[in-house]
């Protein structure tokens, strides 16, 4: 329904991986969106999709800091982070992120989260 955009799709564990990959074909959007199964600690040690995307989405896989760490791995500068927040969540906790990785919140709506990467 876009096909102006693209997407890529992290996924640390094969066999989630290779589930997604056969959604993708079973949709049949191959062209728009790739599925990378790597640890996000090895992206960031070979430099690999560094600053690539405008936009990142997460589940609270870790502490704030370390979704935040992972996320602005990914992001371009003024790029949005969107990651899930319990319930009731005034995303407060995300303002301690701010100093080590940039990220700022902006707002939580719906249960999520939305950050923008500043330059530091």
């Amino acid at each position: 329904m876009r096909p102006d955009i693209s997407i890529t799709l992290v996924e640390r564990r094969e066999k989630r991986a290779d589930v997604l990959r056969r959604q993708v074909a079973r949709l049949g959007i191959e062209s728009q969106v790739t599925v990378e199964c790597a640890d996000i600690d090895h992206h960031r040690a070979s430099s690999i999709l560094s600053g690539d995307f405008d936009t990142v989405t997460a589940r609270s896989f870790g502490t704030p800091l370390q979704t935040a760490v992972a996320a602005t791995h990914y992001l371009r500068d003024h790029g949005t982070l969107l990651v899930s927040e319990p319930p009731n969540s005034s995303g407060e906790r995300w303002r301690e992120v701010g100093p080590t990785t940039g990220l700022h919140l902006i707002r939580v709506e719906s249960g999520i989260a939305m950050l923008t990467k500043n330059p530091i």
